[in-house]
């Protein structure tokens, strides 16, 4: 793999305090998330952290860092009812373009963990 590409999967998987797992971060090689430095992952996983705890399905949060004016969006797009644990589908929009960025991810919140990427 690429240094970019490299770069890429290991700010995936430190999406901030979200502790998360990846399963399959292919979908950001293509993505805008790709040029997200580390101060905008930051405030995109905190938005994203908030959302999930917080926002109606459907509703979109916003995020922005004030240094870089890099701004997007995260999608709630439901909540599954299919497991034990709560469950959300959500889309990243880095640039603000109401969620069209790449398929959907689903987070799980594990007891103990916080919410991780559910494996496909």
């Amino acid at each position: 793999m690429n240094f970019r590409l490299h770069r890429i999967l290991f700010l995936a998987l430190i999406l901030a305090s979200l502790d998360s797992q990846a399963s399959n971060w292919q979908w950001l090689h293509n993505s805008s998330l790709g040029d997200l430095d580390e101060a905008d992952w930051a405030a995109m996983s905190q938005t994203l952290k908030d959302a999930l705890d917080t926002a109606a399905d459907g509703e979109t949060r916003h995020w922005r860092n004030q240094e870089s004016g890099r701004q997007g969006d995260v999608v709630i797009l439901n909540t599954l009812h299919d497991s034990e644990i709560p469950c959300r589908q959500v889309r990243f929009s880095p640039d603000g373009n109401a969620g069209r960025d790449g398929r959907p991810l689903t987070f799980c919140k594990e007891p103990g963990k916080g919410w991780r990427v559910r494996s496909q």
